[in-house]
């Protein structure tokens, strides 16, 4: 008989559920995939509350991590959010973007073209430079160490009956060593020159709030947010710098506080009028302009040459960062990010490109900001916007389509169902004629052992809250899980539908003829209209090359690696000599993959 899940574990797991559905009265809710240790999280959710946008939050525990948020994303990112409406949003400042747009009411972008670019310089600061700062804290010190690693597995686990914080803990603090080296970190050189820092940052910010309420004057700004998520989330929280920033930044706290609490009308922080922007046209704040020059000499030469480096598709770089050298690792979305940061430059015009010039200059950021016009043309192509709709991979096609790229596709010796559906959005496909494709249609299968225990005589038996609640495979499909399948499988197969009819530009009825799970060689998907062309991968090469309008081009080959629960399944079964393609679907026990692919997410070192 399995092992019973204690009382208050089965709480913590209705808690998670409750979490995640919507109730009478929250049909305009959010629900937002967060980690008390995520600064991006915060960053999002003290924003939400301050323009009094209604959510739910909901641990990224585990199972989402592992789960629900790489099916939507394809990755192990938070903060994931989805909208009443089930669309998903991922990428704090993107989904900042979004709301600004959506929800007016006070505004936190400045209407001064001036003062808005500034903001966006200190966002950027927040999220793409401040990481080194909070990572350098959090794992360089062993107190900060030992405790987060236990705080943040205490969170991952919450639910779970199988992984506890004091398993889990000491294998995040191991790995976070391998993220500190990514962004310049773990050489004890390096370590005087980061504390330097954080003091230096504390005294230009301490300094500020003696005279400003928030970083532009006397309302917040996106750039708060941006802000707030590092030094809250990790200075502040974290038991030994924590004693830092208390000594030396504490306006600066009181800053942290009125922020945490915006929205929240109980409190002496919780206001809700607020002044005004600061005036550049009095001039820029001397405070102001220190924190500006701080970034110029950290964010800007990290920054630029990471961009560099992005643009020649180097995987590492090596910069002098506030009079330091180290080495970096490339990072996709840190290029993206600063490709967004140089075209908002160039909106700025006449006067006010002067003046921002003339800060900029001072600030030891121009002229590197801009160096030979320096843009770097969508390098970030695997970007996906802020809604991800329709997973992943067809998400970035149409985001590729909508930048003006041109799609091809070729399908080798299979590519039915799910090669179909990704395939679809591509402005031309080619296919083998002997390619089998096609198979739109949804199946919903998994493995039910009841027989198995039976014949062996082994028996379950438990409670549970509802004829749903605590289903497992070794339990016979009732009539109305049966049901509850079937009309999962039938929405999906609809979705399935509008994709492929949207793509071919044809009614869903013509795609509905053949569809139904019906399985196509090459020759017949032609004459059907589920692809275009026969031919190869060649083909679909120089077809990609026409429609690009380029005669010479270099190809760049790319493969995945091999991911950690097919690893550590390939040293299980590699004497038996079985192909990875058929361990995948042994799984001789099915609670050792579930746990594998829990952990899997944490084999690599997150950004927490």
């Amino acid at each position: 008989m399995a092992k019973p899940i204690p009382e208050n574990i089965l709480q913590e797991q209705k808690t998670l559920k409750d979490c995640r559905e919507l109730k009478a009265g929250q049909e305009d809710f959010y629900r937002i995939w967060q980690s008390y240790a995520s600064p991006y999280s915060h960053k999002v959710m003290t924003y939400m509350n301050y323009k009094g946008i209604p959510y739910k939050r909901m641990e990224a525990d585990m199972t989402s991590m592992a789960g629900d948020i790489t099916k939507l994303v394809g990755q192990s990112i938070i903060p994931v959010i989805l909208t009443p409406d089930e669309q998903v949003m991922q990428d704090s400042t993107p989904i900042l973007q979004h709301f600004e747009t959506t929800y007016p009411e006070k505004p936190t972008v400045p209407s001064d073209p001036r003062l808005a670019f500034i903001m966006w310089l200190l966002e950027e600061f927040g999220d793409e430079y401040m990481p080194r700062i909070h990572m350098h804290t959090r794992w360089g010190n062993d107190q900060n160490n030992r405790t987060m690693g236990q705080r943040i597995a205490r969170g991952l686990t919450y639910g779970n009956p199988s992984v506890t914080p004091q398993n889990l803990g000491p294998m995040i603090s191991k790995r976070q060593d391998g993220f500190s080296k990514h962004l310049g970190l773990g050489d004890d050189t390096i370590k005087p020159n980061m504390d330097q820092q954080i003091l230096d940052l504390l005294a230009i910010l301490e300094e500020h709030f003696k005279h400003h309420q928030f970083l532009l004057g006397f309302k917040p700004s996106m750039a708060d947010f941006a802000l707030y998520g590092p030094l809250k989330i990790h200075l502040f929280n974290d038991p030994q710098s924590n004693e830092i920033m208390e000594l030396n930044g504490p306006r600066t706290c009181r800053w942290l506080d009125t922020i945490m609490e915006l929205g929240d009308t109980r409190g002496c922080a919780g206001q809700t009028e607020f002044g005004e922007w600061i005036n550049l046209d009095d001039g820029l704040p001397e405070s102001l302009n220190n924190l500006l020059g701080f970034v110029g000499n950290t964010y800007m030469p990290f920054a630029k040459a990471c961009a560099i480096a992005g643009k020649d598709r180097n995987k590492s770089f090596t910069a002098t960062v506030y009079g330091a050298q180290a080495t970096f690792s490339v990072h996709q979305y840190r290029v993206w990010s600063f490709e967004q940061l140089q075209l908002k430059y160039l909106t700025l015009e006449g006067q006010d490109k002067h003046f921002i010039d003339e800060i900029l200059t001072g600030c030891e950021i121009l002229p590197g900001f801009m160096e030979g016009e320096m843009v770097h043309n969508a390098l970030f192509d695997g970007f996906t916007p802020p809604f991800v709709v329709d997973g992943i991979a067809d998400a970035r096609a149409k985001h590729l389509k909508n930048k003006g790229k041109k799609v091809v596709v070729s399908m080798g010796d299979y590519a039915a169902s799910g090669g179909v559906y990704i395939s679809t959005p591509a402005d031309y496909i080619f296919a083998h004629p002997t390619t089998i494709t096609g198979s739109i249609g949804v199946a919903i299968a998994f493995l039910t052992t009841e027989d198995s225990l039976e014949y062996i005589g082994i028996s379950k038996d438990g409670v549970q809250t509802s004829k749903f609640a605590g289903w497992t495979p070794e339990l016979p499909v009732t009539e109305e899980l049966d049901n509850i399948f079937n009309n999962l499988a039938e929405r999906s197969y609809q979705r399935f539908l509008e994709v492929v009819s949207e793509s071919r530009k044809k009614d869903v009825s013509e795609i509905s003829k053949i569809a139904g799970g019906r399985v196509w060689i090459g020759t017949d998907a032609l004459q059907i209209d589920i692809i275009d062309e026969l031919g190869d991968i060649e083909d679909a090469i120089g077809k990609a090359a026409a429609l690009a309008e380029i005669s010479e081009y270099q190809l760049k080959y790319s493969s995945s690696d091999v991911s950690f629960v097919e690893t550590v399944l390939s040293e299980i079964f590699g004497k038996l000599s079985l192909p990875l393609e058929k361990i995948k679907f042994v799984k001789a026990s099915e609670s050792i993959y579930k746990f594998l692919t829990e952990l899997a997410p944490f084999n690599k070192p997150q950004l927490v």
